[in-house]
């Protein structure tokens, strides 16, 4: 269920990431900054040339990831 509306953050990647990795490797990415995706906040990731989008979301059953 899409569940994403204006009382959530969204945290956006500066970096570019390999949008082939799955929701665990971009959990790891979001640890690596020192934030924790089990918060509720969707985080925001793109490839290299900023042509796709991918938003990883802690919901009550598990990860969302929305490509």
């Amino acid at each position: 269920m899409f569940n994403l509306n204006e009382n959530n953050r969204f945290v956006v990647s500066r970096n570019p990431m390999d949008l082939r990795k799955g929701a665990d490797s971009l959990c790891g990415a979001i640890r690596s900054c020192h934030l924790d995706p089990l918060n509720g906040d969707v985080y925001v990731f793109s490839n290299r040339s900023r042509t796709v989008l991918e938003l990883l979301h802690w919901e009550r059953v598990g990860y969302t990831l929305y490509l």
